[in-house]
């Protein structure tokens, strides 16, 4: 392993822990709103709980965006994964490496 595959893939698992933390940041404000609006549905204060009831639908909503363009890009990326594979073992280094660098752009993009 050469030092900057080595510095490359300890920046992968830096990048991805934190922004798996990011990408949950939606989640997590869905979830604290809907609680919320939910405690004040027990009171009947209408306008509280519709207030982070729309809160809650628009941290939804975007989590759930997330999520639809993380798993394209790595659908994505499976399949360059897959072609440079088979570029590989037909000894096509070119076709091979263009697939690793598009399945790693790929992975990257997930992470946005």
């Amino acid at each position: 392993m050469t030092i900057k595959s080595i510095v490359l893939a300890s920046s992968a698992i830096l990048l991805s822990s934190s922004i798996a933390y990011a990408g949950e940041h939606h989640s997590a404000n869905a979830l604290e709103h809907a609680a919320v609006a939910a405690s004040h549905a027990e009171k009947s204060h209408l306008e509280l709980i519709k207030e982070h009831s729309k809160e809650a639908l628009h941290h939804a909503k975007m989590a759930a965006q997330q999520h639809h363009e993380r798993k394209m890009h790595m659908d994505m990326a499976i399949k360059k994964l897959k072609e440079a594979i088979d570029h590989a073992n037909k000894k096509h280094s070119k076709r091979a490496s263009k697939a690793a660098h598009k399945a790693l752009e790929h992975i990257h993009k997930s992470f946005d």
